[in-house]
């Protein structure tokens, strides 16, 4: 539904540039879906104990594809530098490496996070931890 009504969403909120608001909108839209799965894999996988596979598909999503994808929004030329090393990553490519950036970013954590529930390897994490057996149960 954002996707297709992104238009008179943006419009009831009075935004200055409705068309880029209307393309941010409609990006959101396709992130959602991978955004809502990979969240409610990653608390699944948390409450079994399963804790590192959530913490694998952050990063990877994160440092090994969004940061690396967003730096080529960057003005071609722009430098950053660290200490003594200096980098120009920019190849210019403006807004849409950013929303390529989003939408990897969450699919990719989407696709590790659902990968490692369907497997069930969770499973012996869970019961490694003694999950559930306490006295009180």
């Amino acid at each position: 539904m954002l996707v297709v009504a992104a238009r008179p969403i943006v419009l009831a909120f009075g935004t200055a540039f409705p068309a880029l608001a209307v393309s941010f909108v409609r990006v959101f839209g396709v992130v959602v879906l991978a955004f809502s799965a990979s969240r409610t894999m990653r608390g699944c996988l948390r409450g079994a104990g399963d804790t590192r596979y959530p913490l694998y598909a952050t990063v990877a999503g994160m440092y090994l594809f969004r940061i690396p994808v967003a730096l080529l929004a960057l003005p071609v030329g722009y430098t950053l530098s660290l200490g003594s090393v200096s980098v120009a990553p920019g190849l210019g490519w403006g807004l849409p490496a950013v929303f390529v950036a989003l939408v990897g970013h969450f699919y990719l954590q989407a696709t590790v996070n659902v990968g490692r529930y369907w497997s069930g390897r969770w499973r012996r994490v869970a019961s490694a931890a003694d999950l559930g057996t306490g006295a009180d149960d």
